[in-house]
């Protein structure tokens, strides 16, 4: 099963709802909504793709939504 964190942009401003989406390998995926929102270009600059967590960042909570994303995985 394949893992992911996605930014799901639903406006103009370029702000998303965060989800985690996981692939069984049969086409077949599913979201999870982690209730979170920020910007595509926080998302960028502090997503680690490789460990599915967030660096330290002023402008958002990363121990809230990293710990989120550990208990969800």
């Amino acid at each position: 099963m394949t893992k992911s964190i996605i930014l799901h942009q639903i406006n103009s401003e370029d702000k998303g709802t965060l989800f985690i989406r996981f692939f069984d390998g049969r086409g077949n995926k599913k979201l999870i909504s982690l209730k979170f929102k920020m910007f595509k270009k926080e998302f960028e600059k502090s997503y680690i793709k490789g460990l599915l967590l967030f660096n330290k960042n002023q402008t958002f909570n990363h121990i809230e939504i990293n710990n989120k994303i550990k208990i969800l995985i």
